[in-house]
């Protein structure tokens, strides 16, 4: 094994470790410290729908709806309505209240003869100084008997009709409200945290003598949570992934029976023609079955022992109780799956002959040599350093596809990934760091190339799509933690390309492709006659000028013009001077050679003098410098 391979090789096993000692065994539901509920708990909740076939390909397991609060019934009595406190939560009860304005009941109309005609000031003997009660006491009320009747009967039937079945409906919308959270999490939206939604099969418990409490399903499938945009339902769909045996509490317990029953799930579910599904026991049952007896010989499988559409969980015993209910549930990304692609990716080097340049790149020692390196050319970017010598002879120019505008510290990017296998871009948020990869993908999907790009959240994805020119955008795929939304994009990609080639007509586009490429190449000549011509005057502008034998260069040849100001003055009128004199007294103040200076004090204040340089440095007709 060479020294590049032998790193590779001690670079993987060094990443598995450090997952392995970061994993720890989870022994229940409960210590993954985030969402969790039980079958028993959703089954019950109103608004949940379980096992929703949409079509022969969109598969549901849980669809939540979004309900809302409802308040209390109103009695259907209004003179108890009168009387009557309610707080529209169904954990407070109603209650009476003790006393009611005067006012109000007289003007409600629904008081007997009896109480109507004592309440009245008619009915009441007082005097003219004594002030009148505003308030009207219960106790006091001669319909205070047929006001508790009535409240009796509706506290025992409408109320605790409406408070059962709201404090389930508020049980759901709490349930909503935490899935809600969780898809942000999931989403990257909150948190760092790297969540997985998982759907476990096969609750057991077991209070072992070793490890303690065990509380975990045997099976783990996992799911997607995605929120319906026309509905706005919470729904959990299974993933195209393969089952896992969550034996991991089994194993830190040293249990013998793990190996032969991780090679028995292994076979079925390889073999098994059947998708697993919670609510078809048959694609499952069987493993769980056996894993009862393999990892307890005194174990039992409770399903049948109990009674029918009972789906508790029984408390942990002194032996393993596996049962057939399941439970959804929220955890940090398991680092097993991490440690399976790290085997497969060793695997599949151990395969391949030569490592890919790129790779060997990361594992080779880097150069203690600063080597120069020569950068590609593009066409039309004279400005940009490696593309001044594109006119060279055999030097390929390249083509540059930036759809945005840039600048040319994103033109070397391109230039430095054509010279190396990877560029390392560093720059805080907000410094166009997507608008750079937005350009990046365009140039290279314009040359034929694929292009993968990977970040830790789906929103810089989103982001990055949105940047993409309209026109190639449906050609981007995001993988997101939603494998339906991705594979909706997928589609819809396949879709526009179908289209895009049913239309193409060969010949049609052969010769646009061909007209482009004229008009491309006349623009490039002409922005190359441009460059020449600038280059032309910006060296007759700043080389060193020759008068009478003596060099002078142009900054010295300024400060002559603005010391002698008043002799380039005596010059006609009409004279077009090559230099203002403002621009030439900014050029003495701003130089480190002052009026002082040797090179001002030799003189060249000759008239003959000035004008040679004139008419050389900036080829003036000599009739333009005559008198009139």
């Amino acid at each position: 094994m060479d020294t590049v391979r032998a790193r590779l090789a001690g670079l993987i096993e060094f990443v598995k470790q450090t997952a392995l000692m970061q994993k720890r065994p989870a022994l229940t539901v409960t210590q993954h410290n985030a969402f969790s509920v039980s079958e028993e708990k959703l089954r019950a909740l109103p608004g949940v729908s379980l096992d929703v076939l949409e079509s022969d390909e969109d598969e549901v397991w849980l669809r939540l709806e979004r309900l809302h609060e409802t308040r209390p019934p109103a009695p259907l009595s209004p003179l108890l309505a009168l009387w009557i406190e309610l707080k529209g939560t169904p954990q407070t009860e109603p209650a009476l209240k003790l006393r009611v304005a005067r006012e109000v009941l007289i003007g409600s109309g629904l008081l007997s003869e009896p109480e109507l005609s004592r309440l009245t000031v008619v009915g009441i003997d007082i005097s003219e100084d004594a002030p009148l009660d505003e308030w009207v006491n219960l106790e006091e009320c001669l319909d205070a008997g047929e006001i508790r009747a009535q409240f009796k009967s509706y506290s025992q039937t409408a109320w605790r009709l409406w408070a059962a079945e709201e404090k389930l409906r508020r049980k759901s919308i709490e349930l909503y409200a935490e899935l809600f959270l969780l898809v942000q999490q999931m989403q990257g939206n909150l948190g760092d945290a790297q969540l997985e939604l998982v759907w476990g099969l096969g609750v057991s418990t077991w209070e072992h003598p070793v490890v303690g409490l065990i509380h975990y399903p045997l099976i783990s499938q996992l799911v997607e949570l995605a929120i319906n945009p026309d509905t706005m339902a919470i729904e959990v769909r299974p993933r195209a992934a393969q089952p896992r045996l969550e034996v991991d509490a089994y194993v830190a317990a040293d249990i013998p029976g793990v190996g032969a029953l991780a090679t028995l799930a292994k076979d079925y579910f390889k073999k098994d023609q059947v998708a697993i599904s919670p609510f078809n026991p048959s694609s499952y049952e069987p493993v769980i079955r056996s894993a009862s007896s393999l990892l307890d010989a005194q174990g039992q499988f409770l399903p049948a022992t109990v009674a029918e559409g009972d789906r508790s969980v029984p408390k942990a015993a002194e032996h393993l109780c596996v049962t057939d209910t399941w439970t959804l549930f929220a955890r940090t990304r398991d680092s097993n799956l991490f440690i399976e692609d790290l085997g497969r990716f060793e695997s599949a080097i151990e395969e391949i002959g030569e490592l890919p340049p790129a790779l060997q790149a990361i594992l080779t020692e880097p150069s203690s040599v600063l080597e120069d390196v020569i950068l590609p050319p593009f066409r039309g970017l004279s400005y940009v350093s490696g593309s001044q010598g594109g006119d060279a002879p055999g030097t390929k120019v390249h083509e540059l596809y930036f759809p945005k505008p840039y600048n040319d510290e994103q033109v070397q990017i391109i230039q430095l990934l054509e010279m190396h296998d990877g560029v390392v871009v560093q720059g805080p948020p907000g410094t166009g760091k997507t608008h750079t990869i937005a350009n990046v993908i365009s140039h290279y999907l314009a040359n034929g190339k694929r292009v993968l790009v990977t970040s830790m959240k789906d929103p810089a994805l989103a982001v990055l799509q949105e940047k993409l020119p309209e026109d190639i955008r449906p050609l981007a795929i995001s993988l997101l933690s939603s494998e339906a939304d991705g594979m909706k994009q997928f589609e819809f990609a396949i879709q526009k390309i179908s289209a895009e080639v049913q239309r193409i007509d060969r010949s049609l586009y052969k010769r646009e492709i061909g007209q482009i490429d004229d008009e491309i190449n006349t623009l490039h000549g002409q922005m190359a006659s441009v460059d020449r011509e600038i280059t032309h005057w910006a060296e007759r502008n700043l080389s060193d000028l020759e008068i009478d034998g003596e060099r002078l260069s142009p900054t010295h040849a300024a400060l002559q013009v603005a010391v002698a100001q008043d002799e380039v003055n005596g010059f006609a009128g009409t004279t077009a001077l090559p230099i203002r004199s403002g621009l030439a007294t900014n050029i003495v103040r701003n130089s480190a050679c002052k009026t002082s200076s040797p090179c001002v004090r030799r003189g060249w204040r000759s008239r003959t003098r000035w004008l040679t340089w004139a008419t050389k440095s900036h080829n003036w007709p000599t009739s333009r410098m005559r008198k009139r």
